[in-house]
């Protein structure tokens, strides 16, 4: 049932590997480009983006997982282009960080989710949250 807390196998090992070595996925763009993420929280939760502070990375909300896991949500945490693992191109501006959000969000099949921010992170996606897949932030 969404919403509830998910108390199962799968989830207590997605958290003893998320904390202590998170497990980081890769998609890659039609531009050849690779946005790297990690996934915490319930896996069968709802979706959630995570946009990580400026100096952040994908590895910031492992801490919350288990509380992630507690209220059923699925947690996608991706790195910024030229961040981590995810690669850098040259001449982007800040507002073209939602496209590649909503082109991970297709990859994962997630048509609606939910958005959480640190400051540096969730301003990237301002002016793409009316009329996208967003529905809360």
């Amino acid at each position: 049932m969404r919403g509830q807390p998910t108390h199962n196998k799968e989830a207590n090992e997605l958290a003893a590997t998320n904390v202590l070595h998170p497990d980081t996925k890769s998609v890659r763009l039609d531009d050849g480009r690779v946005i790297v993420y990690c996934q915490f929280g319930d896996p069968h939760g709802g979706p959630v983006f995570y946009f990580h502070g400026t100096p952040g990375s994908r590895l910031e909300p492992a801490l919350t997982h288990e509380a992630c896991v507690e209220h059923a949500i699925r947690l996608f945490a991706p790195d910024r282009p030229g961040v981590g693992g995810s690669s850098y191109i040259r001449n982007r501006g800040l507002l073209d960080w939602p496209q590649d959000v909503m082109r991970i969000a297709d990859y994962l099949r997630i048509d609606r989710f939910g958005a959480a921010q640190l400051p540096g992170g969730g301003s990237l996606l301002h002016d793409e949250y009316h009329g996208s897949g967003i529905r809360g932030a």
